[in-house]
């Protein structure tokens, strides 16, 4: 007979196994991609350029498609620079609720090399 600990082990080992990414959804996006999509990106707010941002990229599938998402926010405090990429192999950026155009999010359709949605954040 299985303790309750022991089962609880079990349920969380269950768990944590169905919250992980699915392997087949995620893909890591290419450094130079990313560059050239980046030579025509138009940000929604004239007030900022790209090189102000840190900037955050991951890829995720779609019904078969790649799709390169991007966050991008000012630098927060001394600890991040400017004009600094990351490359996530795993999904997703920093968790941000708002913020407005110090926040910017992105996608891009890879097979047919167009710029899904851009936008600000909202501002609570």
């Amino acid at each position: 007979m299985l303790t309750k600990s022991t089962m609880a082990f079990f349920s969380l080992l269950f768990l944590s196994s169905r919250l992980g990414f699915d392997e087949e959804l995620v893909w890591t996006p290419n450094a130079q991609r990313i560059l050239e999509i980046e030579q025509s990106l138009e940000l929604p707010s004239k007030d900022t350029k790209l090189e102000e941002y840190v900037r955050h990229y991951w890829g995720t599938m779609e019904n078969g498609v790649a799709i390169l998402n991007g966050q991008f926010h000012l630098p927060w405090g001394d600890e991040e620079k400017p004009n600094t990429i990351h490359i996530n192999d795993l999904g997703g950026p920093p968790v941000i609720f708002d913020g407005g155009c110090s926040v910017i999010n992105a996608r891009w359709n890879m097979k047919l090399k167009k710029l899904i949605a851009i936008w600000c954040n909202g501002v609570a």
